[in-house]
């Protein structure tokens, strides 16, 4: 195993795309996304924590896990500059509904009597339109609420960002070779520490 694995998967469901030419044949397009980005890196003393029955401690340092589910709602154009040259470029304005950051520090093995124990330590934190959290008293054990599925509390996020894609092409040989290049997804999403309203 390598000394740090990194994983990254996503998925994309189109809501809503609309698009069109104008009259100077640039194609305008406008629509809405759901997404969902999952991200996480382990190292290997994670997996070695797993197998291990003698007490010991293991650094974890920086394993951490983020999962994100948002909406994208974009607004695009691309047109020829040329006969041979397509460039085009998308904004996206984004509405944060789930956040899930996990990062762990290290993990603790015990083995009492033959008992083995496996512990660990580090930082957990959510932000979801989905909860209530207003009667969170700052416990072990909070009292939290779920008020209803992601797309029907749309309108409690407090979490925002905008994004940028960049593409072109060109096009050689009568169109018989193609080369394209783009830049997706550069731009941010603000998560809120409060999503209460």
């Amino acid at each position: 195993l390598p000394n740090r694995g990194i994983q990254a998967q996503n998925m994309n469901v189109n809501l809503l795309g609309v698009g069109f030419y104008t009259l100077g044949g640039t194609f305008i397009n406008f629509g809405s996304n759901a997404r969902i980005d999952i991200a996480s890196e382990t190292p290997k003393d994670f997996f070695r924590s797993l197998k291990c029955d003698d007490a010991k401690v293991y650094n974890l340092d920086n394993m951490s896990a983020n999962a994100s589910l948002f909406l994208e709602n974009y607004v695009g154009l691309s047109f020829n500059l040329g006969e041979h040259i397509t460039l085009g470029g998308r904004v996206k304005f984004l509405v944060g509904l789930q956040n899930i950051t996990m990062l762990l520090d290290k993990a603790i093995v015990t083995n009492e009597d033959g008992i083995v124990e496996r512990s660990y330590e580090g930082e957990f934190r959510l932000n979801s339109t989905m909860i209530d959290s207003s009667k969170y008293d700052g416990e072990t054990n909070p009292e939290i609420e779920l008020v209803g599925d992601d797309l029907s509390t749309i309108g409690r996020s407090k979490s925002f960002g905008v994004a940028v894609d960049l593409g072109g092409e060109l096009r050689l040989f009568e169109d018989h070779l193609k080369l394209s290049a783009a830049i997706t997804d550069l731009g941010f999403i603000k998560w809120s520490k409060d999503t209460q309203q």
